[in-house]
């Protein structure tokens, strides 16, 4: 989901489930509330059934993130003193155009 258009439904696999034998698609859409830092994802599974209805299952994923400065607060007050912010796994450098803030931090 990380390259997902915000507000449009997208499919993002099709297959037959293993357990039901039924063809089964998820579909899922993304909102972003920038103000309030806060993702929603809305993941829709659509089964087809013998009859060809369909049946759906919504479940719905908020997320919360947290700026560099805000993450340097928490550790700071939990007791880490040494931290590194990395932009990937790699420990690449953190950008603005980064998709991944890690830290590294030791007390």
């Amino acid at each position: 989901m990380a390259n997902q258009t915000v507000g449009e439904t997208q499919e993002f696999r099709s297959n037959v489930s293993p357990l039901t034998g039924l063809l089964t698609r998820e579909l899922g859409k993304l909102s972003i509330d920038r103000e309030a830092q806060r993702v929603t994802v809305e993941h829709t599974y659509v089964e087809q059934l013998p009859d060809e209805s369909e049946k759906r299952y919504v479940f719905v994923d908020h997320y919360t993130w947290l700026t560099e400065d805000q993450m340097r607060g928490l550790l700071a007050e939990a007791g880490f003193g040494k931290v590194e912010v990395f932009g990937g796994y790699e420990r690449e450098p953190f950008t603005d155009a980064s998709e991944r803030m890690i830290f590294v931090a030791r007390k």
